[in-house]
């Protein structure tokens, strides 16, 4: 039986969430041509992209510039790095334990595995600089376990998060893929391929209304995914005033 999502589960992740942004505060940092362009997109916008001679691929990561240019705007520059840095470990930190949750893993072992994972070297290099890997590897960890999640008991009822409504896992999936094709579409084609292979696999487990149930998950996942992208899209249509992300791409 699915073990209920609490208060503690939820402390143990803040706490890890905390314990690795504060031993890793030496790594973060601009180390690539690429990082310092997308940090200096999310700052200045359409300043840094009309002065580019070729409107090639680096105004399109539009899931790590639009919210760190609007965390800058809100908070300044460094705030925004470091809030945005947080986030990332923590949606991989909250995505590790909530796998171990589902398979009804003690606390001690997801709380493990978890902070194994988020002081990984690999993830504390990517999610601690402005790179687009790193916002990737937390949605891609995101979409694994939401994909996971249909395994679980409560799942199978056919009940979403944390027993709430259906829809509310499908469309959340479809969010979470549209903000990383906004950062990479490649990325987004990986993620989207291991859900399908575990939303379908769960099929499986099903003793009736199987085809119903994964239908609705897909039409929920195609509406969190549009309502994500137009977001995303209008975002990038004030930031960068004329340039299309759609044409830029084909």
């Amino acid at each position: 039986m699915l073990r209920k999502f609490g208060w503690v589960d939820s402390g143990i992740i803040v706490g890890i969430t905390a314990v690795a942004a504060l031993v890793s505060q030496s790594w973060p940092g601009f180390n690539s041509p690429d990082s310092e362009f997308y940090a200096s997109l999310a700052l200045y916008g359409s300043d840094v992209v009309d002065r580019a001679i070729e409107p090639s691929y680096i105004w399109t990561r539009l899931g790590y510039i639009v919210p760190v240019r609007g965390l800058a705007l809100a908070f300044g520059p460094w705030a925004a790095f470091e809030i945005w840095r947080v986030f990332l470990l923590f949606a991989i930190t909250a995505a590790v334990y909530s796998i171990a949750h589902i398979a009804g893993r003690p606390r001690a072992l997801g709380g493990a595995l978890a902070l194994f994972t988020a002081l990984n070297t690999v993830v504390l290099a990517y999610a601690g600089n402005t790179y687009l890997t790193g916002t990737v590897m937390a949605g891609t960890f995101t979409v694994i376990a939401l994909g996971v999640w249909s395994f679980g008991s409560v799942a199978s009822q056919g009940r979403g998060l944390f027993g709430g409504p259906r829809w509310t896992t499908g469309a959340l999936v479809g969010a979470v893929l549209a903000w990383i094709l906004m950062t990479n579409p490649y990325g987004a084609i990986l993620a989207g391929g291991i859900w399908l292979v575990l939303r379908l696999t769960a099929l499986l487990r099903l003793d009736k209304d199987r085809w119903p149930r994964v239908t609705t998950d897909l039409l929920w996942a195609v509406a969190g995914f549009l309502a994500t992208f137009a977001a995303f899209l209008a975002a990038g249509a004030a930031i960068f005033p004329g340039r299309n992300w759609i044409a830029t791409y084909l």
